[in-house]
């Protein structure tokens, strides 16, 4: 049997927990010799009670053999504990995940390149998501891979802006490769396969049980050197994200938000408690500019020029069809972006001004905010993104 087989049967035991994993691991050295060691050998092992004990005395490997033909057919590839792709930096934290399941057209090794998490809240401000935009197609633009959840509001808006700067951006999902989730973000799903990874430590089939998200959350920030904050109430998983980065020893970055609004108090009280102000790329990039020198020394550079000759755009002159970043797309995606500018249009205005169905349009939509061509606002709104 290949060690693949026997690191799936050891992950695939769903009541012995992480903890317990690395204990076993630490008195038998490997999955192949939990696998082997007899019922006895496994009942004088210390802290093992006797239903681990039972557990671990079944050696049937047909799930796994299913989770692999799974995987097979959905092309997802199985990165285990002892892979040199796997993240060295999540290797280290106090309760790694033994396999990852990674959906990526491209093979990318995360261990030679910055990484930087994005979180923050669900229900995101207008501000909240141009922050967390800018920022990440800042960080993207330098080489930095932008790490969130893929949950809707900033996770969204962090993985749009690397998108939309050609980066890297990585999704870790707290449930199987096989679903999106949310469902609206399926097409967004498929772009950060093409252009980064989706991450999940469930086999395929694994459904978004609401446990899951927590849990999953000390593998976004396990993989990033940093974690930056953007809207978060007093209460929310972004903080549970800050928590266990703080645990792992990882940097703490915060975007301040509006004193007067719910949203913004957990991230100004971690701002309070010493996280690093964030209110641009720049701020992000400057701490690891020693660490990664050859990587973003030239990129910091170029970020200040751009930020010193940055000037409001003049909507009046700003003309979409005779711009050569808009020469890749598709007649339909041109037709709709004649009809934005920097005043909102409403959706059903969209629809009425062409004749495309509300599915055909809400999905083109989504395809130009990940591209970075347009915003979306509160109330179905739409802008031009300049």
């Amino acid at each position: 049997m290949a060690e693949l087989d026997f690191w799936l049967w050891l992950s695939l035991k769903e009541n012995l927990g992480h903890n317990k994993i690395t204990h076993l691991l630490e008195i038998f050295e490997s999955p192949e010799q939990i696998f082997k060691a007899a019922k006895k050998k496994l009942a004088e092992t210390a802290g093992l009670s006797s239903d681990e004990v039972h557990i671990l005395s079944d050696k049937d490997l047909t799930p796994c053999a299913r989770v692999k033909e799974q995987c097979r057919k959905l092309g997802i590839r199985i990165l285990t504990y002892d892979s040199p792709l796997y993240p060295d930096k999540l290797r280290h934290i106090p309760d790694p995940p033994y396999v990852l399941y990674v959906l990526s057209r491209k093979r990318i090794n995360l261990n030679d390149r910055p990484c930087i998490a994005m979180v923050g809240n669900r229900l995101m401000t207008e501000y909240g998501r141009c922050a967390a935009m800018d920022i990440a197609r800042g960080l993207a633009a330098a080489g930095v891979v932008v790490v969130s959840g893929m949950a809707r509001g900033i996770d969204g808006a962090s993985h749009s802006g690397a998108l939309s700067a050609g980066g890297i951006t990585v999704a870790v999902l707290g449930c199987g490769l096989d679903l999106a989730y949310p469902p609206e973000h399926s097409e967004m799903m498929e772009a950060i396969s093409i252009n980064g990874m989706v991450l999940s430590e469930y086999p395929p089939g694994t459904p978004p049980l609401p446990q899951n998200f927590p849990v999953r959350n000390r593998i976004i920030s396990g993989i990033s050197d940093g974690v930056v904050v953007v809207e978060a109430p007093e209460k929310s998983g972004a903080l549970i994200t800050a928590n266990y980065a703080l645990q792992q020893g990882r940097d703490v970055f915060a975007v301040p938000g509006d004193i007067t609004r719910g949203h913004s108090r957990g991230t100004n009280s971690l701002i309070r408690q010493g996280a690093v102000l964030v209110a641009s790329a720049i701020d992000v990039l400057s701490e690891y500019e020693d660490v990664y020198i050859n990587t973003l020394k030239q990129c910091i550079n170029n970020s200040e020029e751009e930020y010193k000759e940055e000037k409001e755009p003049d909507s009046a002159a700003f003309a979409p069809l005779t711009d050569a970043r808009y020469d890749g797309l598709s007649e339909t995606a041109k037709n709709i972006l004649t009809r934005l500018s920097l005043d909102p249009v409403h959706f059903e205005n969209l629809l009425n001004a062409t004749s495309l169905s509300a599915d055909e349009l809400s999905s083109e939509l989504t395809m130009l905010e990940i591209g970075g061509f347009v915003k979306t606002l509160p109330g179905k709104n739409f802008i031009l993104n300049v």
